[in-house]
């Protein structure tokens, strides 16, 4: 008996949405290619441009949570807002970026757990943050830095069974240099690098779709080993029309 259908659902801001880029390559829709097994799998992104933390929580715990329900794989990315927000208002302060991590801490745990009640057999994949800044910019250094401490902290906050974090600032170095399309969110080849080491820690995890009990037989055929997650051609995908 084949594998249940892969209901996959992606949550976050501007980056899952796949501001900047041609309709089917943000990474998403790449990752649900590779995974996709059958027809009946299905994927439902669900990100927002300009959404933060703590809205993405009110999101989850009421607009959200029927939607979430049936999903056996859920990405999140969120947190960059959060920031951002500080520095578009003319936060130049350190503590005002404190105060905003601070928030950012206590509302990131608070969505893996509403997540882990509204789709108890989901796996959860969270992307960190990375640094968009180029690297002739005077503060670059100190902003790498400061994303590679929050990340850490990040990964801690969250940690818990069937969540795992990935470290985006691992995954896109010198980001501004090679993965960025407007100098803030993911190229093309920035978005297939994200979705490649969502499937690297998916397959990592050994997740697979909850399959229904099996009838029982009393002579059963010998196991057959094969792909349940077959790797097709990565195409390119299309530009809207």
């Amino acid at each position: 008996m084949g594998a249940e259908p892969l209901r996959y659902v992606a949550l976050g801001d501007s980056i899952t949405v796949g501001k900047g880029v041609p309709r089917g390559a943000a990474y998403p829709d790449v990752l649900f290619r590779r995974l996709q097994h059958s027809p009946e799998c299905r994927m439902e992104n669900l990100a927002i441009s300009g959404l933060t933390s703590g809205e993405l929580l009110t999101l989850v715990k009421n607009r959200f949570a029927s939607r979430l329900a049936s999903a056996t794989c859920i990405t999140m990315s969120i947190g960059g807002n959060d920031l951002l927000r500080r520095l578009l208002a003319g936060h130049w302060n350190p503590y005002s970026y404190l105060s905003a991590v601070q928030r950012l801490w206590q509302t990131v745990p608070a969505i893996i757990g509403e997540l882990r009640r509204c789709a108890p057999e989901a796996h959860v994949f969270v992307l960190g943050l990375y640094n968009p800044y180029p690297v002739i910019w005077r503060g670059h250094r100190a902003a790498e830095w400061v994303i590679r401490r929050i990340n850490r902290e990040y990964r801690s906050r969250i940690a818990a069974a069937r969540v795992t974090f990935i470290d985006l600032a691992d995954v896109l170095p010198m980001a501004s240099a090679s993965w960025l399309c407007d100098g803030i969110h993911p190229s093309v080849g920035g978005h297939r690098r994200i979705a490649a080491a969502l499937l690297d820690a998916y397959r990592s995890a050994a997740v697979r779709p909850t399959r229904r009990p099996a009838a029982v037989v009393t002579n059963p055929a010998p196991a057959v080993n094969r792909s349940v997650y077959p790797d097709p051609p990565d195409e390119a995908p299309k530009s809207a029309s």
